[in-house]
C-alpha cells in the first residue's frame, strides 16, 4: 500500500490537520500567539511549531490549548483524539512523506544517510522541486 492509497491514515496529514484546526480555534477565540504563549507559559517557538505542524503535540498540551480557547464537548474530545492519532507511527509497509514520494517517482537518494540523504522541501503536501539534488546531479553527470 502506498502513501497515495492511504492518505487518511498518515500521521503527517493528521498532524497538519490538527495544526490547522488549532490555529482556527485560536483565531476564533480572538487570541494572538503571544497571548497564548504568555497564558500557557510556553515559549513562542512551541506554539509556532505546533501551529505549523513541525511538532506533534501531546494530547495534554492540546487539552490546555482548547481549554484556553473555550472549546468544549465533542469538538474538544475529537481534537484531542486527533492529537493522539497524529503521534502514532504509520502502519508497517505504509510509506509516508517526501521520501515516499521520491520512491514512487524513482528518484529516491541512496539509503544510509550521510551527505547523500537529500529530501526535497514540502509545502502543503507538494514538493517544491521535482527531483532530489542528488538525482539532478546524477543526470547532469551523465550528459558530460
Amino acid at each position: 500500500m502506498t502513501h497515495r492509497q492511504d492518505r487518511s491514515h498518515s500521521p503527517i496529514l493528521r498532524s497538519r490537520r490538527l495544526a490547522l484546526e488549532l490555529t482556527r480555534r485560536r483565531e476564533a477565540a480572538g487570541m494572538s500567539r503571544d497571548e497564548v504563549t504568555r497564558r500557557l507559559e510556553w515559549a513562542n517557538s512551541t506554539l509556532f511549531r505546533i501551529e505549523t505542524a513541525r511538532t506533534r503535540p501531546l494530547p495534554r498540551s492540546v487539552r490546555e490549548m482548547l481549554d484556553l480557547y473555550g472549546v468544549t464537548g465533542a469538538e474538544k474530545e475529537g481534537l484531542i483524539q486527533l492529537a493522539r492519532e497524529a503521534r502514532k507511527r504509520s502502519a508497517p509497509g505504509v510509506t509516508t512523506g517526501s521520501r515516499a514520494c521520491a520512491r514512487c517517482h524513482g528518484d529516491a537518494p541512496p539509503r544510509g544517510g550521510g551527505s547523500t540523504e537529500v529530501v526535497p522541501p514540502v509545502v502543503g503536501g507538494f514538493h517544491l522541486v521535482p527531483k532530489t539534488p542528488v538525482a539532478v546531479l546524477a543526470n547532469l553527470e551523465g550528459l558530460s
